[in-house]
Parts: structure tokens; C-alpha cells; sequence
């Protein structure tokens, strides 16, 4: 996979799980109830660790990018491999 600079991600593209996403007739302050059929996923996952974001709270340390590889439902990170 291809090393990604944190300042290169677009971050209104990072999680498309929280949107953008349009409703018609929707209202500011009104209520939607959803049911979910179906979800197709890319076949690479980000994952971006950065101070103040996260569990890992206000620790020191340097933000960090890395590409996942997704492949019949599963994530590769290392040789770690994660059912989705």
C-alpha cells in the first residue's frame, strides 16, 4: 500500500460511514429512522491516529497514516486480519 502524509488525506472523504448523505423532505431537528440493507466497502481502508483525537487523548506522540487492504470482507493491517 501507498504511504499517505497526513496532510494529504481530504478529510470530508475520510469517513463515508457519517456522510455527506441527503434525505428529502428531512428538517433541521427532525427525527429519521433507518433501516440498513446493505453496505458495499471500498477495497482500501484508512486508519489515522492523531494526538487530542481518540482514546489515546492528549498523549505525545506523531499523527500517523496507513492504508488498509480490503479483500472479501476482511481488513489487512500487518499480519493482522480482521473480519468485517
Amino acid at each position: 500500500m501507498k504511504k499517505v502524509k497526513l496532510s494529504e488525506i481530504d478529510w470530508n472523504k475520510v469517513n463515508p460511514a457519517t456522510g455527506p448523505l441527503f434525505v428529502e423532505e428531512a428538517e433541521p431537528g427532525g427525527t429519521l429512522k433507518i433501516e440498513v440493507l446493505n453496505i458495499k466497502v471500498e477495497n482500501t481502508a484508512i486508519m489515522a491516529v492523531t494526538p487530542g483525537a481518540g482514546i489515546l487523548g492528549d498523549l505525545k506522540y506523531e499523527s500517523k497514516i496507513k492504508l488498509l487492504k480490503v479483500e472479501d470482507n476482511v481488513v489487512y493491517f500487518n499480519d493482522l486480519k480482521v473480519d468485517l
